[in-house]
């Protein structure tokens, strides 16, 4: 219960430090306001629009993970990066049941979106038939920089 409380005044805080912002405070002011540093404001209020609503942040944060442990702050602030609400669901969902910590919950969410962020995702380059046309791909990629490289 000490988890969903903390998460419960970090949410209020966070929401309190927003509306000062709305009412034209600088980010800056609304923090220091708050007593939080401008750093703290901005990961509060990523997790305040991943759960807009306080009955939704309080169920959440009061959801315990399969091997008893309760859900974190930093469970919560972990899913901020998933932009899709279901996507999001079903993530939460995920960490409940396998009991993630927050860090393996980061790894899952950071190895699914790895390829957008990387700019790598559509289609995947076709694997070559044989090892020998491998290798003549390989050299004719290198050839193609041999006079950009440097030899120190």
């Amino acid at each position: 219960m000490e988890n969903a409380n903390n998460i419960l005044e970090r949410w209020d805080l966070g929401n309190r430090a927003r509306k000062d912002t709305q009412k034209g405070m600088t980010v800056k002011d609304a923090a220091k306001a708050q007593g939080i540093n401008t750093s703290l404001y901005f990961n509060l209020v990523a997790v305040i629009e991943a759960f807009p609503k306080r009955k939704e942040i309080q169920a959440v944060a009061r959801k315990h993970l399969k091997d008893g442990f309760s859900l974190t702050w930093d469970h919560l602030f972990k899913l901020t990066a998933v932009k899709d609400k279901n996507e999001r669901k079903r993530l939460l969902a995920i960490c409940l049941r396998e009991s993630l910590s927050a860090q393996a919950l980061h790894k899952e969410i950071r190895g699914k979106y790895a390829q957008h962020r990387l700019g790598i995702a559509g289609r995947k380059p076709a694997i070559p038939e044989t090892a020998y046309i491998a290798i003549e791909q390989i050299y004719a990629g290198t050839q193609k920089y041999a006079g950009q490289l440097e030899v120190f």
